[in-house]
């Protein structure tokens, strides 16, 4: 019995580890972690995920999400799509820069406002398009 017990207590850490790297990586977290908001959704699997990264640390991330339910009060306040800021967005596909429904934020960095973090609601296609810029 001496011999089981480090090996049941290694593998309870490795649990509890496992689990909190989940937690902490789940699609719902990303996005809350991003734009500082504590969502409310169900369903939130990842679709898509690209990286575009160069040497020096510029380079942009598209995390596009699909939801079944989702309750928009709870990302707080969220402009009507189109766009309306002019934004120096490189890598954001067109199809989602031209959405007409739907809702939006947009975090512009104080010091360079190449940087920057959107978040798109599509409601008809049921997607959360997040997308992160750094010039």
């Amino acid at each position: 019995m001496r011999m089981y017990k480090p090996l049941i207590i290694a593998s309870f850490f490795i649990f509890i580890l496992i689990f909190f790297y989940f937690w902490y990586f789940s699609p719902q977290k990303q996005i809350e972690r991003i734009f500082n908001i504590n969502i409310e959704a169900s369903g939130l699997e990842l679709l898509n995920k690209e990286e575009k990264w160069d040497i020096n640390g510029d380079g942009d991330k598209l995390l596009i999400y699909n939801y079944e339910k989702i309750n928009l009060e709870s990302f707080g306040p969220l402009k009507q799509l189109p766009i309306q800021e002019e934004l120096e967005v490189n890598g954001l596909p067109s199809q989602y820069k031209n959405l007409k429904v739907g809702y939006y934020k947009v975090i512009l960095d104080d010091f360079d406002n190449r940087d920057m973090d959107i978040l798109i609601v599509d409601p008809s296609n049921k997607k959360i398009i997040v997308y992160v810029q750094i010039m």
